[in-house]
């Protein structure tokens, strides 16, 4: 693109000719030399100048007539779709900072733990005061690192070389490089050396830190004899490492949600083939997980943020379904249940969080409250099934709860199967006006599987207990049967739609079947259990938005 250089520009031009006249004049013979050199650069710069002068006048002018934009008048620009708001600010918690490590004192504690990882093993008869301080100070080190200030910002990355100094030039040849003096190379330059690897640094998270601490202990205790000092070594650290996670739960939100996922993930036994064990969950860190559930929910630094809230009820499922009995007693089994209810009934929850909390309510293996002997979390998860206001995929989620936690004698059958069945009759007709959306194939799925255990795994899981995982895993009536052969086929035809392309509506005869049946088996009452509320009543099926969407359901 061309220059227009500013009469500055020309003006030095001027003044640089004047000197090489000036000098050249002492000699008569380059005279005429200069004479011939410097005339065509006068004139092409005195046509510039005149050339600039007719711009700016004929800039002026159009000025001075160009229409006049009203005051308060913007230019067009395209308009903001409907309902847009723009990004605010980020919370609080996201921009806070409180580091409980320095580099003096991290060193310190580094010396304090050299030779963690045989204490962390087990190679011994047991752990002595010493190998305790080690693991608590190695506990602090590892806990607080997550709180230093660089695992916030991630290192700048160089991508590219640097620029080559003026004498390192590569003067083209195989020759070698360019002195600095600027020469050509003579016959005893050395050799062009070979470049070297680019070395990108790792980003070291918060979670890097974390993932650091797992591995260490998913090695405690692997060198122990007997599976008691395992558990023994074990219980050891992570009641350490618990202790530091809950110090931090007030700090930023990275170290509040890798603080909840560690405090979930800490186990006293592992699945160990050789041993024979299973996975068993540290029961105490549900202390803490609680403690964050019951925090008002927000950004603010003395709230916890809804995603924190979803780790920490995941983290309670862990804990309520692998924990052993004699770890987990039925007051703290009263506790945890009682949270999530709390938090199941607070109002504007998302979704994706009230998923989360009905999941953790499945594995609490409470069959009533320890104050007043009443089946609550049956309650609790069939007020969510029959109430409208919610998403189809929680109340989905509801029913696959429902087929897993344990259920009182005094349970009724009929309702219960009745109610279930009309919550898929009103997924399969929101499913006919918008054929394969992926909530509604996954509510459908859902409520098959609370008739069916979803995999190996949760059977075992579930193996030790009164309830087995799945309605017909357990002895019940013959109408729990008859309702689940009114599900197969919704289930069936949802998750054998094209995930890419036209996905197929349910055929018709299969909806007017499963109504016929609700007809038919109306129960006599609308509670699942005598002492508990009555159930929502079934109203007019509601236009089912798709969760996260404008408009909700």
């Amino acid at each position: 693109m061309n220059q227009h250089h500013t009469p500055s520009v020309f003006v030095n031009r001027q003044l640089g000719l004047r000197r090489r006249v000036f000098k050249a004049s002492r000699s008569f013979v380059g005279i005429e030399k200069v004479k011939n050199q410097l005339m065509p650069p006068l004139l092409r710069t005195t046509i510039g100048l005149l050339a600039i002068s007719l711009v700016g006048l004929t800039d002026l002018a159009f000025a001075q007539n160009a229409p006049v934009r009203p005051a308060g008048q913007k230019p067009n620009a395209p308009a903001l779709p409907p309902g847009y708001a723009p990004p605010s600010a980020a919370p609080p918690v996201f921009t806070f900072q409180k580091a409980l490590l320095d580099e003096d004192t991290q060193k310190s504690l580094k010396r304090s733990a050299i030779g963690i990882t045989t204490t962390l093993r087990g190679q011994g008869n047991g752990l002595s005061p010493q190998d305790k301080k080690k693991i608590q100070d190695w506990a602090k080190l590892r806990v607080y690192e997550m709180t230093m200030p660089e695992h916030f910002t991630p290192p700048v990355v160089k991508y590219t070389t640097d620029r080559p100094k003026p004498g390192e030039m590569n003067a083209g040849g195989a020759e070698g490089f360019l002195p600095d003096g600027g020469g050509f190379p003579g016959p005893g330059t050395q050799p062009r050396p070979e470049p070297e690897k680019k070395k990108i640094p790792r980003f070291d998270s918060v979670a890097d830190v974390r993932e650091k601490l797992e591995r260490e202990l998913r090695s405690t205790g692997s060198l122990a004899s007997r599976t008691d000092q395992v558990k023994m070594i074990r219980t050891v650290v992570c009641k350490e490492v618990a202790a530091r996670a809950e110090e931090v739960l007030d700090n930023n939100y990275w170290v509040r949600l890798n603080a909840v996922i560690l405090l979930g993930n800490l186990n006293v036994l592992e699945d160990d083939g050789r041993r024979g064990t299973t996975r068993q969950a540290y029961a105490p860190a549900y202390k803490p997980l609680v403690k964050v559930l019951l925090t008002p929910t927000g950004g603010q630094l003395d709230q916890q943020h809804e995603s924190v809230k979803i780790r920490a009820a995941l983290g309670l499922k862990n804990i309520a379904l692998t924990a052993s009995l004699a770890d987990l007693g039925v007051l703290d089994k009263d506790e945890i249940a009682r949270a999530l209810i709390s938090e199941l009934k607070q109002p504007n929850n998302h979704w994706w969080y009230k998923q989360s909390l009905i999941q953790a309510l499945s594995a609490v293996d409470l069959v009533q409250d320890a104050k007043n002997a009443k089946p609550i979390i049956l309650e609790a998860l069939g007020d969510v099934l029959t109430d409208q206001n919610q998403e189809l995929i929680v109340r989905a989620y509801a029913a696959k709860a429902l087929g897993r936690i344990p259920l009182p004698g005094t349970v009724e059958w009929p309702t219960l199967a009745h109610r279930i069945v009309q919550l898929a009759k009103e997924v399969a007709e929101t499913y006919q006006k918008s054929p394969g959306r992926a909530d509604l194939r996954e509510a459908l799925w859902c409520i098959y599987l609370a008739f069916k255990p979803e995999t190996h795994l949760e059977i075992q899981r579930y193996s030790g207990r009164k309830q087995k995982a799945g309605f017909l895993s357990n002895t019940v009536p013959a109408v729990i049967n008859e309702a689940y052969q009114q599900v197969v086929p919704l289930a069936s035809h949802a998750i054998n739609q094209p995930v890419q392309g036209q996905a197929a509506q349910i055929p018709a005869e299969q909806i007017a079947t499963l109504t016929q049946w609700l007809q038919n088996k109306t129960p006599a009452n609308n509670k699942l259990a005598p002492n508990i509320s009555d159930l929502n009543p079934i109203g007019p099926l509601k236009t089912a938005a798709e969760p996260g969407s404008s408009g909700g359901e």
